[in-house]
């Protein structure tokens, strides 16, 4: 069968195999880079919930050449998803996994580059793991991964009854991100029902169904309820962070982002506790914390934070400098615009505030904030300061 573009099944294969040789060369089977290696006993032989694909199980059935590979056992593993138990293509008997060289992309990525192999768990995998280059590389490949899928379900979309429990939270989030509220839920809706027997995995769904219907006090809730039947989930304290920042939970957030530093050090991570300092009133730790989020990834949104967090220390030189240096960049950045004359109007250059405002309605006329700003400024009179 061939999709809208004539791609047959195996043209997706090929593009799979791609994606696995090139993380193959990045973190060869020796380890010497990653240092973990406790697959058989973290992974293979006691498992949660396994995230595989229909995608990933039709590959496995067209590259498997031997007669150990049982496609109905394997399907029956993945759709149980509650008590942890071993892979059925996992025999301590023979030299490892019978499927390893078409093994899904999951097996690929746990256990890569483990800050503690003490203590590492299926959830601490590359993403979780010790910061290194291995976690941005493979993080590219994970979206290669999520494209290519994408386009696999619109090509089998004829066959919505084959799909996994893995299949419907991806589906679920891709609907999500296009926006399209009402079929993202009925997705979550069917990945609760596949997930059914595993608790841990149906609080973090009514979490996601609670976050489309703008609940945050019952997606925290479900969140936290996770979390305490696997507190290591790092993937899942890092969203409940998040929402106890936009949900005014400050102390909360700051608690579970210096938990989540542990394991992942993302400059989305030190934004998030640059922000919460910052709400707080503690200027000078938010600007460390941007500091250590730019040292990672030069972002406008970040050297925006950080500039505001300047201006509230009264440093109005370095936060103009930034500021001006953001609007040169990228002149449609709205949120910089604004800032730049706010910090105008502040030091009382309202001539040039006034300037920034006019730039920022173009940008978005329907930008209400930038109408009461307008009127403010107004009203304090020009100044001889201007610029």
């Amino acid at each position: 069968m061939k999709d809208s573009n004539g791609q047959d099944e195996n043209h997706f294969f090929k593009e799979l195999d791609g994606i696995y040789e090139s993380i193959n060369k990045l973190h060869p089977r020796d380890r010497t880079a990653g240092k973990c290696d406790k697959c058989p006993d973290v992974c293979c032989k006691n498992i949660e919930t396994i995230p595989i694909t229909q995608m990933e199980l039709d590959y496995i059935k067209s590259r498997s050449n031997n007669n150990t590979y049982d496609e109905s056992l394997f399907v029956r593993f993945i759709n149980k998803n509650t008590e942890k138990n071993a892979c059925p293509n996992f025999n301590p008997n023979l030299p490892g996994c019978s499927i390893y060289q078409i093994r899904p992309l999951a097996c690929r990525l746990f256990g890569l580059s483990s800050e503690s192999l003490a203590s590492i768990t299926s959830t601490e995998c590359y993403y979780y793991g010790k910061e290194s280059r291995y976690c941005i590389e493979l993080e590219h490949y994970r979206q290669e991964f999520n494209s290519l899928l994408a386009r696999y379900y619109q090509r089998a979309s004829g066959h919505i009854d084959k799909l996994t429990p893995a299949d419907y939270l991806k589906l679920a989030a891709l609907e999500k991100d296009c926006g399209h509220t009402e079929k993202a839920l009925e997705l979550y809706g069917k990945a609760e029902t596949a997930f059914k027997k595993n608790k841990r995995m149906t609080f973090i769904i009514k979490a996601e169904k609670c976050k489309l219907a703008n609940d945050r006090k019952n997606a925290v809730k479900y969140y936290r309820k996770a979390l305490k039947l696997m507190p290591s989930d790092i993937k899942t304290r890092y969203s409940l962070a998040y929402l106890e920042f936009a949900s005014g939970d400050y102390d909360s957030s700051l608690k579970d982002c210096y938990i989540v530093e542990k394991h992942l050090k993302s400059p989305e991570l030190y934004n998030i506790m640059g922000l919460c300092l910052y709400a707080k009133g503690d200027f000078e730790q938010a600007i460390s914390s941007y500091d250590t989020a730019l040292k990672k990834e030069q972002t406008g949104a970040v050297l925006n934070n950080k500039a505001l967090a300047l201006k509230k220390l009264g440093r109005y030189d370095e936060s103009l400098k930034i500021l001006t240096e953001l609007t040169k960049t990228n002149p449609e950045d709205i949120q910089a615009v604004m800032s730049l004359g706010i910090c105008f109007a502040e030091t009382g250059k309202h001539g040039d505030a006034l300037q920034c405002y006019e730039k920022a309605l173009k940008i978005n006329p329907e930008f209400m904030e930038l109408l009461q700003c307008i009127h403010q400024t107004h009203l304090n009179g020009p100044s001889v300061k201007e610029s």
